[in-house]
């Protein structure tokens, strides 16, 4: 009996071992969204983000939520329990620009984690991409032009709700009380 305790001990130990090395997000090595779902699983979220906010693999996670790929949007619904104020509008940011890519996944499965208002609004102003007015304004259209092509009952409110918010924050954008003037 007390051996099947012993090995069970050194299988979990050994388990923790591996994902602290080879499965744990901030480990240094290129970020998988299973690595990072793993990491989140055997750590939490909180300890996750701890880790790499303010590393570049913070930086690179955001860029893969950008993609829209279905994976790394499934990382931004379980990383967001473990991000606060300036973690939480950078991921939410990023999942902004995912609608230009997988607009149904984004309002299916991350807005109601995430906000749609946060999500569905314009680019970050701060953000090197859109210097400019027009560059942020470019960037607005191309999302509103994403999310308008959705069809089908199942994302009709979630689409109506969205295109909403993105033509709020073009008006915002283009008032001469906004952000550029």
């Amino acid at each position: 009996m007390r051996s099947l305790s012993t090995s069970s001990n050194r299988l979990r130990a050994l388990s923790a071992l591996w994902f602290l090395l080879a499965g744990s997000a901030s480990a240094g090595g290129a970020l998988t969204p299973a690595s990072v779902l793993a990491d989140i699983n055997a750590r939490g979220a909180y300890a996750v983000v701890k880790d790499i906010f303010e590393k570049p693999e913070w930086s690179e996670l955001l860029d893969h939520i950008e993609t829209g790929q279905r994976q790394w949007l499934e990382v931004a619904v379980k990383i967001q329990a473990g991000t606060d104020a300036g973690s939480t509008e950078m991921l939410t940011s990023a999942v902004g620009v995912a609608l230009l890519h997988d607009p149904r996944q984004v309002l299916l499965k991350v807005a109601p984690v995430l906000g749609m208002e946060g999500i569905c609004s314009s680019p970050d102003i701060d953000d090197p991409r859109w210097p400019t007015q027009q560059k942020a304004v470019a960037n607005l259209d191309a999302r509103i032009a994403s999310v308008s092509r959705l069809r089908g009952a199942d994302v009709a409110s979630a689409r109506e709700s969205c295109l909403k918010y993105l033509k709020e924050a073009k008006a915002i954008l283009l008032s001469p009380n906004g952000p550029y003037s």
